[in-house]
C-alpha cells in the first residue's frame, strides 16, 4: 500500500485492510474449534464409544462442551474488538443505527461461521483416515485459513479462484463475516453471502450425520 500511487487496491484503502487483518484475527479466533482434538482424544482413550451409544446426539455434546470457552473468549477477546471499531466507525461520522446493524449481521455471521466450522472438523475427523492421523488436522487448518481469507482477503485472489473458493463455501468461515463489518459489502451482497453460509452449514450437517449412522451402524454389527 505505501509503493503504490492509487488509493484503494482492490476495493481497499490502508485503513480497510488494517481493520480486516484486526478482525480476520478476532474472527478466526471465535470460529476455530477444536472439536477434532477432543474427539482424537476420544478415539486414543476409547471415550469416544461411549459417546457414540449414549442417547444423546455426539456432534451436539461436543459443540456445547465448547460453547463455554467460545463464549468467554467472546467476553474477553471479541466484545472489546468490536466496542472500539463501533466507536471508530461513529466517530468517522457513519450513522449510529447503520454502524449498529452491521454489528448484528457480523455477529449473526460470526454463529453461523463457527457452525460451519465445528460441522466441517466433525465431518473430517469421523472418517477413518483423519482418526488414524492426527495431523491432518495441522493441514486442514492451514489450507482452511489461506482458502477462507483469513491471511488474504479473497479479493486479492485472481478473480476464478475467489469465485471457486466462494462456491466451495471456504469464503464463510472468514471472509464473509470480516467483509461485513468493515462494511464492503452491499445489501444484496450481504444477502447472497448470509444464504451461502446456511446453504453451506446444511450440507455440512448433512455429512456430519451420514458419517455418525455409519459409524453407529458399524458399531451395532
Amino acid at each position: 500500500f505505501d509503493s503504490s500511487q492509487e488509493p484503494l487496491i482492490q476495493g481497499f484503502s490502508m485503513p480497510d485492510i488494517t481493520l480486516y487483518i484486526i478482525m480476520s484475527f478476532v474472527t478466526n479466533l471465535l470460529t476455530r474449534s477444536d472439536s477434532s482434538f477432543m474427539i482424537g482424544k476420544g478415539v486414543k482413550d476409547g471415550s469416544i464409544i461411549m459417546r457414540l451409544l449414549r442417547p444423546v446426539h455426539f456432534s451436539a455434546s461436543y459443540l456445547f462442551t465448547e460453547l463455554g470457552s467460545k463464549w468467554l473468549i467472546f467476553i474477553s477477546v471479541g466484545l472489546p474488538f468490536l466496542n472500539v471499531i463501533i466507536l471508530m466507525k461513529i466517530l468517522s461520522g457513519q450513522g449510529i443505527v447503520e454502524v449498529l446493524g452491521l454489528t448484528i449481521l457480523y455477529l449473526f455471521s460470526l454463529t453461523l461461521a463457527y457452525l460451519i466450522n465445528f460441522s466441517l472438523i466433525s465431518a473430517l475427523v469421523l472418517q477413518p483416515l483423519c482418526l488414524k492421523i492426527f495431523g491432518s488436522n495441522l493441514l486442514k487448518t492451514s489450507i482452511v485459513a489461506f482458502m477462507s481469507g483469513s491471511l488474504i482477503p479473497l479479493a486479492f485472489f485472481p478473480k476464478v479462484v475467489s469465485a471457486i473458493l466462494s462456491l466451495l463455501s471456504f469464503s464463510s468461515l472468514i471472509y464473509t463475516p470480516v467483509m461485513i463489518i468493515v462494511g464492503k459489502y452491499d445489501a444484496s451482497q450481504m444477502l447472497q453471502a448470509l444464504l451461502l453460509q446456511f446453504f453451506g452449514l446444511l450440507v455440512m450437517v448433512g455429512l456430519v450425520s451420514v458419517d455418525l449412522e455409519t459409524i453407529q451402524s458399524f458399531i451395532t454389527i
